[in-house]
């Protein structure tokens, strides 16, 4: 009896840590109404994606090549190059301060991935000529 509940044992662990899951893994990625993109995808696609979140840390120097932390809401982040920031407004369309970005704050962006630089120590960047901050009710 001890044996087999030994076995019933090893057996319920090599499923755990198979995932014990029924072969379907598929990632299903949520699409954006409006562009028809990727939103917030868990894998990474060949194309252009929609990622929308919040600050979770942001890099303003130099201010022509800011890079952003993003956290969605699954928890994933993205670490984005975007635009200059004189050119980031609000989604209204009105001028954002380099001094009022903070943590927290919500953004939408449209974000391709390109071969890096040599500047970030990265083999891909993703980056965003369109990154906008939501203005909160």
């Amino acid at each position: 009896m001890k044996i087999r509940l030994f076995l019933l044992f090893l057996l319920l662990c090599a499923m755990a840590a198979c995932g014990g899951g029924n072969g379907n893994d598929e990632t299903i990625t949520e699409t954006d109404p409006d562009t028809g993109l990727p939103l917030n995808p868990e894998t990474l696609p060949d194309g252009p994606f929609i990622v929308e979140g919040s600050i979770a840390n942001l890099n303003l120097t130099p201010q022509d090549k800011p890079e952003f932390v993003i956290r969605v809401a699954s928890g994933k982040t993205y670490r984005i190059r975007s635009q200059p920031l004189s050119n980031t407004t609000y989604d209204d369309g009105e001028a954002i301060a380099p001094s009022a970005f903070t943590q927290g704050m919500r953004v939408r962006a449209t974000v391709v991935q390109i071969e890096a630089d040599g500047s970030s120590g990265r083999i891909r960047l993703m980056v965003s000529e369109d990154l906008t901050i939501i203005k909160e009710p």
